[in-house]
């Protein structure tokens, strides 16, 4: 699947962004399901899949972990500033 078409990607990506190192995976997927963006897969599964390939860093992990930007998320910010 292609994450990075996600509407919902986008909005995770931003928000941690703005919060970074501040947030739990409950205070992202409580926001992000709250916008009119579609939930699928469910963004408890998006945000987790963006852990995997490298776009957040939680820490530490488990269920109390918090979201930070990794350097790649922070490039693709980048990048869709400029497409804008």
């Amino acid at each position: 699947m292609d994450y990075l078409g996600l509407n919902s990607v986008k909005k995770i990506i931003e928000m941690v962004a703005a919060n970074d190192g501040q947030l739990t995976w409950y205070n992202i997927v409580k926001y992000i399901d709250q916008l009119d963006v579609k939930r699928v897969p469910p963004t408890y599964h998006v945000l987790k899949e963006l852990v995997k390939l490298g776009y957040l860093r939680a820490d530490p992990p488990g269920n109390d972990a918090k979201y930070w930007l990794t350097d790649v998320s922070r490039r693709l910010l980048v990048q869709q500033e400029v497409a804008t």
